[in-house]
């Protein structure tokens, strides 16, 4: 069973992904981001939230892979503008009993 208490997201994850539009990946989630309320300026805050999926959301499913154990799981925050939304984050850990850690997520 994964330990959602002790997950971790990687600062970066938030900062130079997540909320950053020159990203090749990760520019049309970070177009999404601050659409709905998050910034640079308080990139702690979309940080906090995606914990609070880990800590309180559900499991849609987990797996075994090349890269550790995979676990999707969803929940719904409320965005700095005051807007609920769901959302769908991926989490690996190194084992099926270890923290996970933030791989991405987007809207649900």
């Amino acid at each position: 069973m994964a330990r959602w208490d002790e997950a971790t997201i990687d600062d970066r994850k938030i900062v130079d992904y997540l909320l950053s539009p020159e990203h090749p990946i990760g520019g049309d989630k970070a177009a999404f981001f601050i659409a709905v309320g998050y910034s640079l300026d308080a990139w702690t805050k979309l940080r906090d939230d995606l914990l609070s999926i880990a800590y309180d959301g559900q499991t849609a499913s987990e797996d075994s892979t090349a890269f550790g154990h995979k676990y999707v799981r969803d929940g719904v925050i409320e965005t700095p503008t005051g807007r609920m939304i769901g959302l769908r984050t991926i989490w690996i850990a190194d084992e099926p009993d270890s923290p996970p850690r933030l791989v991405t997520a987007y809207p649900a």
